[in-house]
């Protein structure tokens, strides 16, 4: 969907269907693929600060951060929460699917809530954050102890 706004603010917006072809692989058809392969391309190249760039272009899933993270106010909000529980297990996923990594790794997330030096330290914020992992892990069926 292409959206288009005018000088004097009026908006238009159009469907157009598009299909890339990249050598080596099958049609790429939507946004989200073509910047998984572009990141792809460019990590097998060793560009790995390209790839947070290509991520972080405004098309596709990925628009920003949600506009009301408010990472002040503590207990954080549940969005807030959630947002980091996704960043984190989409790091991970890939860092497991990757053969260049151990499958021995330690996560390390230094949000106020889980930073145990904070005297706002939340366990209950760890916990939730280690059964989103867990849970994730067994979905994608991966053995979890």
């Amino acid at each position: 969907k292409v959206t288009r706004k005018s000088f004097f603010g009026k908006v238009s917006s159009e469907i157009r269907n598009f299909a890339i072809k990249f050598e080596n692989s099958e049609e790429l058809t939507t946004i989200d693929e073509i910047k998984l392969h572009l990141m792809e391309m460019s990590r097998k190249q060793g560009l790995i600060a390209s790839t947070a760039k290509i991520y972080m272009i405004p098309v596709g899933s990925y628009s920003g951060l949600p506009p009301n993270l408010r990472l002040n106010s503590i207990p954080h909000s549940t969005l807030t929460r959630s947002f980091v529980y996704k960043g984190i297990n989409s790091a991970l996923f890939a860092a497991i699917s990757d053969p260049k990594f151990s499958r021995r790794m330690q996560i390390r997330c230094t949000i106020p809530e889980l930073n145990s030096q904070m005297d706002i330290y939340r366990v209950g914020t760890m916990l939730e954050l280690v059964r989103e992992i867990a849970t994730d892990l067994v979905d994608r069926g991966n053995r979890v102890k």
